[in-house]
């Protein structure tokens, strides 16, 4: 009878691990949004140096490891969208065992404690959604759960074989996600003080630890140079997309990690909260039950889990400082990595509970996780299909590459839904070029000039008042990439995406909101939007006839044709 007990444990990581995959795979197949055709985008550069030389280039803010595993594993197995989510389906599911072999090696052997960990990953909404996302998340939350697996290792053994796996996997995890050094700066401090509040007289144990961060410091050199690069890059950058830090950002964040059905996965939560009876029940009452089993967790005075707790505690704070000084904004893909170690630290305090109250919680939570992954799925949104639901216009329209398409958001990824007779689309990312005003491409010289003085609102209140075009350069831009490459009869379809459409409106509207500099510097973006878009509907009436706007789902076409042609 004890060795059949001695395989429950496994049977049981084995069934709970095929529980967590079908989640995955039952939701793999859904469209591509802009982040994933960035990264195809990305990835079937050259290796690696045309990867490298459009992250330093276009990009600015993504280091290259991810896209270099992507650039392969485009060449082994192709284009398909299932396979390509497989890229992160695989360190979504590997993630699931290795909760339980971490919270483990954590806490005490507790093998109760370890399941209610690996069931708690392998429902939780936000580690599904992010298992079949084709980006680096999901595999830096798998690495910085390894890391700390092999951490354990060197703090049970003390052996330099563990150091130089951590070694390996912590100089990986920055290499793969620009901000995944949090988790490095968050781990090297918790461990530092719990190795010397603890073992302080292991002095051949502290040494080796000392040199293994040397040793890393000195790997992350090209890491910290791309970082200083970005940096000075985008302070140049005249407008930025990051909103003021506030508290209901934070709120949502806290939804996404404990609630069964997740918030704003895109953008920061930045609507109102409507709190009714089903939001109480798969949100309120999941978020009280962590947050109680973390209080609980942290009660037990145990210094492996004083560790775990300050390694992320530190890292999240690092992101919400950020936040708050307009670095980054909290969404939840940047600081996932957080989510499994916060989900041992839970599973211990739920451990603690009697047998039948954890089972009905976890049964609760799983059941609530899967209705509203099938149910109300939150991948399935506006945004997710955007580009995809332009190519279905584009052929209920029966447009053809004879065609063009001004798109001036998610045109360098609209390849990825296109065939050898779809609409051309021009890759013209319209804030990425705007944003840089050192750029020739859509810039006059006398614009650069007054910029380079430090009369950016200034420069841009004229041009919202003026009833000129934005620039020449910029008209003959458009003239020449759009308008002379359609021929007669033929047209060119305007494509605004989502908020974007909140930049519609005629003359006289933008320019009564923008009437002074300090209007302008407060929604730079906003304003350029009002006038590009505005300057670009007047270019293609020059020779245009406006014969369409609609609005389907998160889209808006102006669709223009070219005359003269037969009524």
């Amino acid at each position: 009878m004890e060795k059949i007990r001695k395989y429950y444990a496994p049977i049981l990581i084995c069934l709970i691990t095929l529980f967590g995959l079908e989640l995955r795979v039952a939701i793999s197949n859904c469209p591509m949004w802009y982040d994933e055709g960035h990264s195809i985008l990305v990835a079937i550069q050259q290796f690696p140096f045309g990867i490298d030389n459009f992250l330093l280039t276009k990009d600015f803010q993504h280091t290259p490891f991810y896209f270099y595993f992507l650039h392969f594993w485009l060449k082994i197995f192709g284009t398909s969208e299932i396979l390509l989510r497989f890229s992160s389906v695989i360190f979504g599911v590997a993630t699931i065992p290795l909760t339980y072999i971490v919270s483990k090696k954590l806490y005490r052997n507790d093998k109760v404690a370890a399941v209610i960990a690996a069931i708690l990953v392998a429902v939780s909404p936000l580690m599904i959604y992010y298992s079949i996302e084709v980006r680096m998340y999901i595999m830096v939350t798998f690495l910085a759960l390894l890391s700390m697996n092999y951490l354990l290792d060197f703090d049970e053994k003390g052996d330099k074989k563990s150091l130089v796996k951590l070694l390996v996997t912590n100089t990986l995890i920055p290499y793969l996600l620009i901000g995944g050094i949090v988790f490095n700066i968050g781990q090297v401090i918790s461990y530092s003080l719990y190795l010397f509040l603890t073992q302080k007289d292991n002095t051949e144990k502290i040494k080796n630890y000392i040199t293994y961060r040397i040793y890393q410091l000195i790997l992350l050199v090209p890491y910290f140079a791309i970082a200083i690069y970005y940096t000075y890059q985008r302070s140049k950058f005249i407008m930025f997309h990051i909103p003021n830090f506030q508290f209901i950002n934070f709120v949502g964040n806290v939804q996404n990690f404990f609630g069964t059905k997740v918030g704003m996965l895109f953008w920061t939560q930045y609507l109102p909260i409507m709190i009714d009876f089903l939001y109480f029940v798969s949100v309120v009452i999941p978020v009280i039950y962590f947050i109680c089993a973390l209080i609980r967790a942290f009660k037990e005075k145990d210094t492996k889990l004083y560790m775990a707790f300050s390694t992320i505690i530190i890292a999240y704070l690092i992101i919400l400082v950020s936040c708050m000084l307009r670095v980054i904004v909290l969404v939840p893909r940047y600081i996932i990595f957080v989510v499994p170690i916060l989900m041992i630290l839970s599973a211990v305090g739920l451990s603690k509970l009697k047998k039948w109250h954890v089972a009905i919680f976890l049964i609760a939570f799983s059941a609530f996780s899967s209705f509203y992954l099938f149910k109300d799925p939150a991948y399935v949104i506006t945004k997710t299909n955007a580009i995809i639901d332009a190519n279905n216009y584009f052929q209920s329209r029966g447009l053809d590459n004879r065609d063009i398409v001004f798109r001036p958001f998610a045109s360098s990824v609209s390849f990825i839904y296109q065939s050898p007779t779809s609409p051309r689309c021009p890759s013209f990312e319209l804030m990425h070029e705007f944003r840089k005003p050192y750029n020739k491409l859509v810039y006059d010289d006398y614009q650069i000039q007054a910029m380079e003085q430090g009369h950016i609102d200034d420069l841009w209140l004229s041009i919202l008042q003026s009833d000129n075009y934005t620039s020449k350069r910029y008209y003959e831009f458009m003239k020449k990439n759009y308008l002379d490459q359609v021929q007669a009869g033929r047209y060119i379809v305007m494509v605004i995406y989502g908020p974007d459409n909140q930049a519609l409106g005629e003359k006289s509207q933008y320019r009564q909101q923008f009437t002074t500099p300090e209007a302008v510097h407060n929604d730079r973006i906003l304003a350029c939007l009002f006038k590009t878009f505005d300057d670009a509907k007047n270019i293609f009436l020059e020779e245009c006839d406006l014969v369409e706007t609609v609005s389907m789902n998160d889209n808006t076409y102006f669709l223009f044709r070219k005359r003269p042609y037969k009524k």
